[in-house]
């Protein structure tokens, strides 16, 4: 009787990650990959030394780009240098920029020129520094 609520604690916090994991979010259409376990992903397919021999061999089965999730986060990988000019050319604005770090924000620095993504606020102040400097 002592150990069902600690047990009961375990499985329901187990079921909740699956549920998190396999249901909450709606799924954007990923490249191919191979195939995953459920909450480590592809994680025990990665080495820890020769990523570059790895990748390449999954790009010789996959394609140019290739879909990993390790640990609840995805990766795409470009396995070609023409895969990575097309996003560039054709998608740069929406994949380029600056990260956005919480860190910024505790530090009161997210209004700076330096810290800035590129967007109306950031051309005004580009363009102001330029006139002075």
């Amino acid at each position: 009787m002592t150990l069902s609520l600690p047990l009961s604690l375990v499985v329901g916090g187990i079921g909740f990650i699956i549920w998190k994991t396999i249901f909450s979010r709606k799924r954007l259409p990923l490249p191919p990959g191979p195939p995953s376990l459920p909450l480590i992903g592809h994680a025990h397919l990665i080495p820890s030394t020769g990523h570059d021999l790895f990748f390449y061999e999954l790009g010789k089965t996959y394609g140019d780009v290739i879909h990993l999730k390790a640990l609840n986060k995805t990766f795409i990988i470009l396995n070609s240098v023409q895969a990575a000019v097309d996003l560039i050319d054709k998608r740069g604005t929406k994949y380029g920029g600056r990260p956005n770090l919480p860190i910024y924000d505790i530090l009161g620095v997210m209004g700076l020129l330096a810290f800035r993504n590129e967007d109306d606020e950031y051309r005004i102040q580009r363009k102001l520094f330029q006139q002075y400097y």
